[in-house]
């Protein structure tokens, strides 16, 4: 539905639309479906003009334009969009690597804190006489083969 808008000295029911005019109080859409009084219509742009005011009816350049900024405006939100899309995109990843990560470190944290706690225990039964020496220095000469391990526990 085209805007209208009231035209001075015509009375009440007198409206302008972008596709026409009429006198009766209905639009003319831009099929021309309802035809104004020819004499009507002479003296209506008549005194439009007497009055200086322009007229434009049916601007289809400007409806054009018009609808190029839309599609422009519309062009511009979506690239705005797009790009927040990216980089919310992007975050979530970092948060996903960040957690991954942190799992990662948790599970070698853990594994390294079980192996001091088994040799605790071992060093601590074999101190107290409930574990035999010689049996964790077979394991030990078995399992180590770098050099600075096997001197760490003068093997």
């Amino acid at each position: 539905m085209a805007p209208t808008s009231r035209v001075p000295g015509f009375g009440p029911r007198l409206e302008l639309g972008l596709a026409g005019f009429c006198s009766t109080g209905q639009r003319i859409d831009r099929a021309g479906v309802t035809q104004p009084h020819p004499a009507l219509a002479s003296m209506f742009l008549a005194r439009l003009f007497a009055r200086g005011i322009s007229l434009a009816l049916a601007d289809r350049e400007s409806g054009e334009r018009g609808l190029e900024v839309s599609a422009t405006k519309r062009a511009a939100q979506i690239s705005v969009l797009e790009e927040k899309l990216r980089q919310l995109k992007a975050r979530e990843q970092a948060a996903e690597a960040r957690k991954r990560s942190l799992e990662s470190r948790r599970k070698r944290k853990d594994d390294t804190r079980r192996k001091i706690l088994v040799g605790a225990i071992v060093l601590a039964k074999i101190e107290q006489g409930e574990f035999p020496p010689e049996q964790l220095q077979s394991w030990l000469d078995a399992a180590l083969t770098r050099a600075d391990d096997r001197g760490l526990f003068r093997i």
